[in-house]
C-alpha cells in the first residue's frame, strides 16, 4: 500500500505544519481581539465627546471632567485584550475632541526574533463632536425659514408679473 519510505513522511510534515497552524491561529484570534478593541474604544470615545458636547452651557473644566469620567466609565469592562488605553481630551467652545492609543501585546510573539513585527497591535484613533447651543440653532433655523419664505414670495410674485404682460 504506502512505500516503505514514505511511512513517517506524514508525520514528519504535520509536526513542521502544525506549530505554523498554531502561531496563525493565535495572530488570527489577537488580530479579532485588536479589531474589537479598537471598534468599541471608537464607539466610547465617539458617545462620551457626544455626551460632553451636548453640556453647551458648562464650563469647559466641567465637560472635560464629564467627558472622561464617561470615557473610562464606558471602556471599563468591555475591552478584552487591551490592559491599558492612554487618552487625551481636548474640550474648547467650538467641540470636544477625544484621542487614545493602545496596544495589543501578543505574548507568544514577544520572545520571537522571527514573528518579532507581530509582537503587538498598535493603535489610535479618536472621535470628534461639535458643541451645540440648540436655542442659537432654533434661532438661526426660524431666520433660514424667514428668508425661504420672503424667496418663495418673490420668485411668486414674478411670476405673476410675467403672467400679466403676456
Amino acid at each position: 500500500m504506502f512505500h516503505k519510505d514514505a511511512r513517517g513522511s506524514a508525520t514528519i510534515e504535520m509536526a513542521v505544519l502544525m506549530p505554523m497552524i498554531a502561531v496563525l491561529m493565535i495572530l488570527l484570534i489577537y488580530l479579532a481581539l485588536y479589531l474589537y478593541d479598537r471598534t468599541v474604544l471608537y464607539g466610547d470615545a465617539y458617545l462620551a465627546a457626544l455626551r460632553a458636547s451636548e453640556l453647551s452651557e458648562e464650563r469647559s473644566e466641567e465637560v472635560y471632567a464629564k467627558a472622561d469620567a464617561w470615557f473610562t466609565s464606558l471602556k471599563e469592562g468591555q475591552l478584552i485584550a487591551l490592559p491599558e488605553v492612554s487618552r487625551e481630551l481636548t474640550v474648547d467652545a467650538k467641540g470636544v475632541r477625544i484621542l487614545y492609543n493602545g496596544e495589543v501585546v501578543v505574548p507568544i510573539m514577544a520572545g520571537s526574533t522571527i514573528f518579532e513585527q507581530w509582537e503587538s497591535f498598535c493603535f489610535s484613533g479618536g472621535a470628534y463632536a461639535a458643541r451645540h447651543r440648540p436655542v442659537t440653532f432654533i434661532r438661526r433655523c426660524r431666520v433660514l425659514e424667514e428668508l425661504f419664505e420672503q424667496d418663495e414670495e418673490t420668485k411668486n410674485s414674478g411670476e405673476a408679473e410675467s403672467e400679466q404682460m403676456q
